[in-house]
């Protein structure tokens, strides 16, 4: 069985990872919330926009003009879509990542809450056989 000085060090260090942990967790929600607002700016003034303006009703465009503003347009559609997606994906990673490291910081906590358990014990030990001797 361990020391309880084996158990306090292991007990500091998972507390030390906590902390990482915790670093980490705070850089990825700052890093999602940028970019849920830079992947919002680009579907509600690039995507959407350019998604809803109808090349065919521009008097102004005829013939080759108008069929290669609309081929234009659908590329740009397209790219823009992809890149939304992979945004969507990406987001979704970093939320996996921050509960990958909660269920991480809780398995500490609790191998935190059992060595003080066993502490606890080996200390009430300790006084019961100096008070025997």
């Amino acid at each position: 069985m361990s020391s309880i000085g084996e158990m306090e060090r292991e007990i500091h260090e998972l507390e030390e990872k906590i902390e990482k942990y915790n670093d980490i967790i705070k850089i990825l929600k700052e890093k999602r919330g940028e970019i849920q607002n830079e992947r919002g700016i680009i579907i509600n003034d690039a995507y959407t926009p350019e998604k809803a303006y109808d090349m065919t009703r521009s008097s102004t465009w005829r013939g080759k003009r108008e069929e290669d503003a609309k081929d234009h347009q659908d590329k740009i559609k397209e790219k823009t879509k992809k890149g939304i997606t992979a945004t969507g994906q990406l987001l979704d990673d970093i939320e996996t990542a921050i509960q990958n490291l909660l269920d991480k910081i809780e398995a500490c906590k609790r191998r935190i809450s059992y060595l003080r358990h066993k502490i606890e014990e080996l200390e009430r030990q300790q006084q019961g056989n100096n008070q025997e001797q």
